[in-house]
């Protein structure tokens, strides 16, 4: 039996393209990424230590199922729990991994029943705890997206502006001073996380890229992956007005998963940010925005 512990992550600075890049691998036949949901981090403390023996003990899996169904923003994956328990019941995980994978998999189960081979997770949060997912996951694939600093910095200002009764709405910083900081050390812990990888564990990609030509940016991330190409994947929006792929939830700030991206907004700060800005931007982005090679 597969036991599913070799999964990718999606990890990117906010707003640089992690939810329309999920979208799309999501829409693969043989391939599932939930939305965003940070239990794996917030309950390690608690269950780090998993065994089967642990399984069998019905009122501990009970604790875990009521935990794990208190987490943030899980309501969003509209698990059965029920079904989660007999599933752990019947697959008896032998550690934390195995567990935290069938909650994946229940997600599968629930929303599409996909025969997957390969789940994924998105999840900006987790730039913050790369070194504990691969702990958890020493063998799991990391896909690090990266967008122009100046072009995050106009949709963090747009989040600013944005009316919404969400809970979820993103916290981000909107003086370009306090954006570009935050941009330069996302990038820079991604960097360093990076380097102790095998390469192929990593796999960097350009928001840009993905923008122009998705169908090959898409196939360089399936050879990573070992997986077959699907042009499936750039059917996501229909998925997403179909099925509500991203939930309802987050969809005031991402409304744009409902169509195909729209190239002619790259590089828009250079008509958004004053002329302070982006000078106040590049004096502190320079190393890091000359790296991926932007100008």
């Amino acid at each position: 039996m597969q036991d599913y512990t070799k999964p990718f992550f999606i990890i990117g600075n906010p707003r640089s393209g992690t939810s329309l890049f999920r979208l799309m691998l999501s829409n693969h036949p043989r391939m599932i990424v939930p939305p965003e949901s940070g239990f794996m981090q917030w309950w390690y403390p608690t269950y780090h230590n998993w065994t089967a023996e642990d399984t069998a003990n019905e009122a501990y899996l009970n604790q875990f199922i009521k935990d794990l169904s208190s987490s943030k923003k899980i309501e969003t994956w509209k698990i059965d729990f029920d079904s989660l328990k007999l599933r752990i019941q019947k697959v008896i995980p032998k550690n934390y991994a195995q567990l935290i994978a069938q909650v994946y998999l229940q997600y599968t189960a629930d929303n599409g029943n996909k025969n997957i081979e390969r789940w994924g997770d998105k999840n900006n949060y987790f730039i913050e705890h790369l070194d504990l997912l691969h702990e958890i996951y020493p063998q799991a694939q990391f896909l690090f997206i990266v967008r122009d600093g100046r072009d995050v910095a106009c949709s963090y200002k747009a989040i600013k502006n944005l009316k919404t009764e969400s809970a979820y709405k993103p916290k981000l910083p909107y003086d370009i001073k306090d954006i570009a900081n935050e941009w330069v050390e996302n990038h820079q812990t991604i960097l360093k996380f990076s380097r102790a990888l095998e390469p192929s564990q990593c796999h960097f990609l350009k928001y840009e890229d993905l923008v122009f030509n998705p169908k090959a940016v898409l196939k360089e991330v399936t050879d990573f992956l070992k997986m077959e190409f699907s042009i499936e994947m750039l059917n996501y929006p229909d998925t997403n007005r179909s099925n509500k792929t991203e939930p309802l939830e987050m969809m005031d700030w991402k409304k744009k998963t409902l169509s195909e991206p729209d190239s002619s907004e790259l590089g828009k700060y250079k008509k958004i940010l004053s002329t302070r800005e982006i000078q106040e931007f590049n004096k502190i982005a320079k190393p890091i925005l000359n790296h991926f090679g932007y100008e």
